[in-house]
């Protein structure tokens, strides 16, 4: 976290045609309005030409820095406040906004330098403690960081700016109880939904969580629409045992972002804990069709497989969190070797022959190998017809589609996704070392290009 002031310059009128003759405090007003206005190249021309008249005036030099800046010219800009440092070796303004140049370039140790010299000079300038501050932050000196910021306390104790950037070094260096009393006196001075989270993570931390979820409650009065406290205090509430108010969260976390595929798997990992597992599996197959890159999804689902007695369903949701997040496979290896002998006992008929297992489309989408793109039928492309066809796909112990079923989709495409679907190869699927047949459904989407 870097603390960035933005550099303001109070701009005032249009630049004159090039040739036009005019006195220097015209082209610096013209040189403020055209900042105003955006056309940072004219303000430019027109701090030049008042340089051409006025060679030996630091502002001058500084203004144009801070239309460079504008411009995110970095490298014009620390040249121009140079040359206004070099006029006026005691222009502290020069100093700190080079060294606000510098944070641009992530260069912290002229930004320490330029920061100490505007101390040096000004001694009670809190900005520059708040900036050489935030300096050492960033170099990870931790120690330096809360110097700066206790002085800055010291000099201005009603600005939450100071207490918000040392609390957040105390929660880097993990003191907690630091932090927590840096941002109780942010939120006293300056209530916001963003540190109030902050506030309740940090009682997190400390597993206080009736503290946390006060903080959270305090972040959604602030900012109602604020998902991420709503999240978190349902996750809160779900750590306590208190898991009807959790869903509750999660619902409404839901409401205001139906693409956040933690809120369903979150929701759906508090229906396993009151055993309601068909509402847990459908929140779970939706947190998969959200983000099926997402180890979690499929943890989750195994859960609620695994309280359906789906044991072989649950083993290939293990088998695909472990391959989409290995560090995960300690703790997965141990739970499929406990699934293992019950998965067994599922999976054979009445004369001990291994059936097919029921595999989620998420699920053996992993086990893609080889895919072929359907050709879009001509006809149903001329009659703008697009949509999603849903196949039941039988594939067998070598990964080959032996069996399609249509399900469900426009029957002008149903032929062209069969005829391109017969053509996949999967990995094959094994349970316990032996491969299996699957039973899955496979979804073809044709859309039309937009124009």
């Amino acid at each position: 976290m870097r603390f960035v002031t933005i550099l303001a310059v109070a701009l005032l009128s249009l630049a004159l045609p090039a040739g036009s003759q005019t006195s220097t405090p015209n082209l610096i007003d013209q040189g403020k309005n055209a900042c105003t206005k955006g056309d940072y190249d004219a303000a430019i021309r027109d701090y030049t030409e008042a340089i051409r008249l006025d060679p030996n005036n630091a502002e001058l030099f500084f203004d144009r820095a801070s239309a460079y800046m504008l411009k995110n010219d970095t490298d014009h800009a620390i040249l121009d406040y140079s040359k206004a440092i070099h006029l006026d070796p005691w222009y502290t303004e020069a100093y700190l906004a080079r060294a606000l140049a510098y944070v641009e370039k992530r260069d912290d140790d002229h930004v320490i330098e330029d920061a100490a010299e505007a101390i040096r000079i000004e001694p009670k300038r809190e900005d520059a403690f708040l900036v050489r501050g935030s300096a050492y932050e960033h170099k990870g000196d931790h120690d330096h960081a809360v110097q700066d910021f206790a002085e800055a306390i010291r000099l201005a104790p009603h600005d939450a700016r100071p207490f918000h950037l040392r609390g957040f070094v105390y929660k880097s260096k993990g003191d907690i109880e630091r932090a927590i009393q840096d941002y109780t006196e942010v939120m006293r001075m300056n209530p916001n939904d963003n540190d109030a989270i902050t506030l309740g993570a940090l009682y997190d931390q400390k597993r206080d969580y009736e503290r946390a979820i006060q903080n959270f409650t305090e972040a959604i009065r602030l900012n109602p629409k604020n998902g991420r406290a709503i999240s978190f205090r349902g996750i809160d509430y779900y750590r306590k045992g208190d898991y009807d108010p959790a869903i509750q969260d999660f619902t409404e976390a839901i409401r205001l972002n139906p693409n956040d595929a933690g809120s369903f798997s979150a929701r759906a990992g508090v229906y396993i804990r009151k055993y309601e597992y068909d509402r847990a599996l459908e929140d779970s197959n939706e947190a998969i069709r959200l983000d099926s890159k997402d180890a979690g999804g499929f943890l989750t689902r195994a859960e609620a497989y695994k309280g359906r007695h789906q044991y072989l369903l649950a083993i290939a949701d293990l088998n695909q969190a472990m391959r989409l997040n290995p560090s995960l496979a300690p703790g997965i290896q141990s739970e499929l070797q406990e699934l293992s002998p019950s998965a067994s006992a599922s999976s054979a008929d009445a004369g001990g022959n291994t059936q097919s297992i029921q595999m989620p489309e998420g699920t053996s989408e992993g086990h893609i190998h080889h895919k072929v793109i359907p050709i879009y039928p001509s006809e149903a492309k001329r009659a703008r017809i697009e949509g999603k066809v849903v196949l039941r796909a039988i594939i067998d112990k070598q990964g080959r589609v032996v069996e399609l079923t249509p399900i469900s989709g426009p029957k002008e495409l149903i032929s062209a996704s069969i005829e391109a679907v017969r053509q996949w190869q999967y990995l094959p699927y094994t349970v316990e070392g032996k491969p299996v047949e699957v039973d899955t459904t496979v979804t073809v989407n044709f859309q039309l290009q937009r124009f």
